[in-house]
């Protein structure tokens, strides 16, 4: 579950925000760097993300929720 205080956005901790992006880079497929990333907020927003080789982007492309959306659709209150 996600920490509190929930309903406040950026009220997570630097390292956190940090520790979200390595998973979204590593789940698209992005190996681990020599170097640590950052946890300073205006030092990730440098950052500049590789594309990877053979790989289409088209950052106006949709988002298309898969696999989860099913079980949480079953979800209740």
């Amino acid at each position: 579950m996600p920490p509190e205080p929930v309903g406040t956005p950026g009220s997570l901790g630097e390292e956190t925000y940090t520790n979200i992006l390595a998973y979204l880079l590593k789940s698209n497929g992005l190996d681990s760097g020599d170097v640590a990333l950052p946890s300073d907020m205006n030092a990730l927003g440098d950052l500049t993300i590789p594309q990877l080789e053979g790989m289409e982007y088209d950052p106006d492309a949709p988002v298309i929720a898969a696999g989860q959306s099913e079980l949480l659709k079953n979800l209740t209150a």
